[in-house]
C-alpha cells in the first residue's frame, strides 16, 4: 500500500466513523464554518502519529509541504492546532467507539502491563512546573530501568490481536494493582499479567468482577501451575511488551510536550486511536496486527 492509499483509506474510515458517531447532529453552534472537516484533521494527526511526527505543528508542516493537493484547503497553522484541540471531544468518543468494537470480538484473553511515563528528569524534578499539583504527577520506580522517575504511569489492556481494550493514566505513585481497576469493566474473564499482580488479596478482590488474573511466578514461589502452563503464559504475555514498545518508540507515548492534563489527554488519545486502527488496516488486509512497517511498501 502506497501512503496516498493510507490517507484515503484512513480518512474514509474516521469519516465513517464520525458520520456515525454524529448522526447528523452538528457539533458547532455558532462562529464560522472550519475550511477543512474534522474527519480531514482527525486523519492527518493520526498519520502523523504512524509516521512518528510527535507534535501539531509538525504534522501541520509535513502536509502543507508534501500533501497539500489532497488537503487543498488547509489553512494558517494556528487554525489546525485549534481544530485539532477543539475536537478533542470528538477523538475521545471515537476511541471510545473502537475500544467497545474491539471488547465485543475479543476472544479468550485479554493482557495488560505498565510503563512509566517520565514528564521529566529526575534531577529537574524540584524545579518542574509541569503537572505539579498533588493529584497529578508524582515520584515513582521503574523496574525495568532501575531508575526513580517523575510523571505518571500508564496501564493498558489488550486483547491476543494486539488491539488495545483500555487504557489509564495514573500519579507515578500508584500501585499497578490499583490502577488495574480502571481497565476491569473493559477485559475479558481471562487476565494475564506479570509479577507486579502477585498478592492472593488483590486477585480475591479482582475475581469479585467476574475475572480472573494470571501470573507468571517468582523464583521462591511455589508453582501454581505445570511448566508448560507457565511457559505459554510467559510466551504470550510478551504481546503485551510489543505494543507498549510500539507506543513509546513510534508513536512517543513516554514523551510529555504538555504541561496540562487536558492538553496530556489530547496527545495520548490520537495517539491510541492512530495504533488501533492500524491494526484494524492490517486485520483487513489479512497481515499481522502489529506489523506497521509493512503497511507502506516502498
Amino acid at each position: 500500500m502506497q501512503l496516498e492509499e493510507l490517507i484515503t483509506e484512513l480518512y474514509v474510515c474516521v469519516d465513517d466513523k464520525i458520520e456515525d458517531i454524529l448522526k447528523g447532529k452538528k457539533i458547532r453552534r455558532r462562529g464560522y464554518k472550519p475550511a477543512l472537516s474534522d474527519s480531514e484533521v482527525i486523519s492527518m494527526e493520526l498519520i502523523g502519529e504512524y509516521l512518528s511526527i510527535d507534535t501539531t505543528k509538525g504534522i501541520w508542516c509535513y502536509f502543507k509541504t508534501h500533501w497539500q493537493g489532497l488537503f487543498p484547503r488547509i489553512g494558517s497553522r494556528s487554525q489546525f492546532d485549534k481544530q485539532s484541540s477543539n475536537t478533542f471531544g470528538l477523538k475521545r468518543e471515537l476511541l471510545k467507539r473502537l475500544q467497545l468494537e474491539a471488547q465485543a470480538t475479543s476472544r479468550f484473553y485479554g493482557i495488560v502491563d505498565g510503563y512509566p511515563i517520565p514528564v521529566c528528569k529526575f534531577g529537574r524534578a524540584h524545579f518542574c512546573k509541569k503537572f505539579n499539583l498533588a493529584e497529578q504527577a508524582s515520584y515513582g520506580y521503574c523496574a525495568a530501568k532501575k531508575e526513580k522517575y517523575y510523571g505518571f504511569k500508564g496501564m493498558i489492556g489488550i486483547d491476543r490481536r494486539g488491539i488495545i481494550l483500555g487504557e489509564t493514566l495514573v500519579p507515578a505513585n500508584i500501585d499497578e494493582r490499583e490502577a488495574i481497576f480502571d481497565l476491569i469493566e473493559k477485559l475479558p474473564s481471562l487476565t494475564l499479567g506479570d509479577k507486579g499482580f502477585i498478592g492472593k488479596e488483590f486477585q480475591n478482590y479482582f475475581s469479585q468482577s467476574g475475572k480472573t488474573i494470571v501470573t507468571t511466578m517468582r523464583s521462591n514461589m511455589k508453582a501454581q501451575f505445570n511448566k508448560a502452563t507457565q511457559s505459554w503464559i510467559t510466551r504470550h504475555r510478551r504481546l503485551v511488551e510489543t505494543v507498549i514498545g510500539q507506543l513509546t518508540e513510534r508513536f512517543k507515548m513516554n514523551k510529555v510536550w504538555a504541561r496540562d492534563s487536558w492538553h496530556l489527554g489530547v496527545r495520548m488519545t490520537r495517539k491510541l486511536i492512530a495504533h488501533t486502527l492500524m491494526v484494524n488496516i492490517n486485520l483487513k488486509l489479512n497481515r499481522q496486527p502489529l506489523d506497521f512497517d509493512g503497511i507502506l511498501t516502498p
